[in-house]
């Protein structure tokens, strides 16, 4: 759950955007999401990772999958209350939510805090806890050594795709992060979402593979 220091500097750090579609400029305000809408951001994340390769690995089941991208969401969403993890939206001008996203800037996992993540994570995972633990450590050891900023988790609602939203929030965090130097990871589950990264200047750094699982592109912006 996100504090009330946590709102107020969301306040004025909000940013807006002004995207233009069929000659329609549509305004995308970006701020941090607030406690009591962390659900629907778990709806927007289940919904958008429903064939995601990562998942798929983990629930190789559609039904299955499913059904526990919405508890994993439910369950993890409110874990996220420390200034080194922050989710980000993109709202619409009635403030209806268009996109959601998931920063971490804390860096590498200690083998402490793997153990913890474990740990709380086990009952959404379940007999496919070892799978989960298995891609989550091989994307967290692909990441940089030096300080940066991970675009952990990234979705647009359905009804806001193809509107801008999504280029608006990451936007928003690209330009704090150039004000302050910082670099910014992000990882591609899909070949087709690569060039999603390179209009904001990403390169690939590296190819991660997950044993007897999916091919993943991780992808470093250098701040500019």
């Amino acid at each position: 759950m996100l504090s009330l220091d946590a709102i107020t500097t969301a306040v004025a750090l909000a940013d807006s955007r002004q995207i233009e579609r069929y000659g329609l400029r549509m305004t995308f305000t970006v701020e941090q999401a607030r406690s009591e809408e962390l659900r629907s951001c778990g709806d927007a994340f289940a919904e958008a990772f429903g064939d995601d390769p990562v998942y798929s690995y983990i629930w190789p089941d559609d039904d299955i999958r499913a059904k526990q991208l919405v508890h994993l969401f439910d369950e993890r969403l409110p874990m996220i209350e420390s200034p080194a993890q922050q989710i980000w939206v993109a709202r619409e001008e009635d403030g209806a939510l268009a996109a959601v996203s998931v920063w971490d800037t804390s860096g590498r996992y200690s083998q402490d805090e793997w153990a913890q993540m474990i740990t709380q994570m086990s009952a959404v995972f379940g007999e496919r806890l070892a799978a989960a633990a298995t891609i989550m450590q091989t994307i967290d050891e692909s990441r940089p050594l030096q300080p940066h900023w991970y675009l952990d988790d990234f979705a647009t609602l359905s009804a806001s795709r193809g509107l801008g939203a999504g280029r608006a929030v990451v936007e928003n965090r690209i330009a704090y992060c150039d004000q302050h130097g910082i670099d910014i990871y992000g990882v591609c589950t899909k070949e087709t979402t690569v060039g999603f990264y390179e209009k904001w200047g990403a390169v690939i750094a590296k190819e991660i593979r997950v044993p007897d699982g999916p091919l993943l592109w991780g992808m470093l912006r250098t701040a500019h």
